[in-house]
């Protein structure tokens, strides 16, 4: 620390690996470096940066703007999907996904990083990519999502295990998919767990109020309402009441980022589930079909009811 020059990432790699306990980086901390420390940040003994130089403004004393920069860029993973959330007037996580339910190719030819790109400019304050097979997905399309972007992301695919918390974690993910429907009821309070021991947000998806009860640690999770059903591969025709009628539930759970999740097709739809009191969207399928996306956000942002 204190000389202003960082090292390289492979070396501070390098010297992570001997390490047992808790650790934080300094010398030359910036708000543009941060993506190449990328894998640093995943290690779960990570605790933070020291900042100096890159937070003083031309007169030498320090900047708020400059220190707000640098923690925006570094903020951990754990914390940066739900505050992305709550900090954006259009709480509208975009997702990425190759295939819809029904086989239809959703990408049309275009490449990753220009979808990135566009979600980018509509003003995402956060990505979803499903790397499940069952929608066409593979984890190399996460790869490439994290490596287009330093927008919070959120992976989605069928996480049993705690090595593949830790793999997706390791990838650059700041939160992971829980399906409350197709896990067993005792199985999803270790998952929340070993998810937030990673440093990761728990994404905990559910259909009713049984689900519900299954949740932990609520205020560290988001908790969403799938107005479809996993169990018929979304196919099912979407349930937007459904999202209302456990919105009650759904906040008693103690989460700070309800979210309403899937067939949500329109920008009256979206404005109704934020005005209801939902504080995040995910939309997948609908925002990949549709041809005017500048209108669809448009018409949403004309008709925002800030509610919080």
């Amino acid at each position: 620390g204190s000389t202003g020059v960082p090292l390289d990432a492979d070396a501070v790699e390098a010297v992570l690996g001997r390490l047992t306990k808790p650790f934080m980086l300094a010398g030359g901390i910036s708000a543009v470096n941060s993506a190449a420390y990328r894998t640093v940040r995943s290690r779960p003994g990570f605790d933070g940066i020291d900042v100096d130089s890159a937070a003083r403004g031309p007169g030498g004393a320090f900047d708020t703007q400059r220190v707000e920069r640098i923690r925006s860029a570094w903020q951990p993973a754990a914390g940066a999907f739900p505050a992305a959330l709550l900090a954006a007037r259009l709480p509208v996580v975009m997702e990425l996904k190759a295939r819809s339910a029904h086989g239809e190719d959703l990408f049309r030819g275009r490449p990753v990083r220009e979808i990135v790109d566009r979600y980018t400019r509509l003003g995402a304050p956060a990505l979803s990519v499903v790397t499940g097979s069952w929608f066409g997905g593979t984890p190399a399309l996460l790869d490439e999502v994290v490596a287009a972007t330093e927008l919070p992301v959120l992976v989605k695919d069928f996480f049993t295990k705690d090595r593949q918390l830790a793999a997706a974690r390791a990838a650059g993910a700041a939160a992971v998919l829980l399906t409350a429907t197709v896990l067993p009821r005792g199985v999803l309070p270790g998952l929340i767990e070993s998810a937030l021991a990673h440093g990761l947000t728990p994404f905990v998806e559910v259909t009713d109020e049984r689900e519900l009860a299954t949740v932990v640690h609520g205020e560290s999770c988001v908790v969403a309402v799938n107005n479809k059903d996993i169990r018929q591969k979304e196919q099912d025709a979407p349930d937007l009441g459904r999202s209302l009628r456990l919105l009650p539930d759904v906040l008693a759970t103690g989460t700070r980022v309800p979210v309403s999740a899937s067939g949500i097709e329109t920008p009256q739809d979206a404005r109704g589930l934020l005005a209801a009191g939902y504080r995040g969207l995910l939309i997948g399928t609908g925002l990949l079909r549709h041809p005017d996306l500048d209108g669809w956000f448009g018409e949403l942002g004309e008709g925002a009811v800030a509610t919080w």
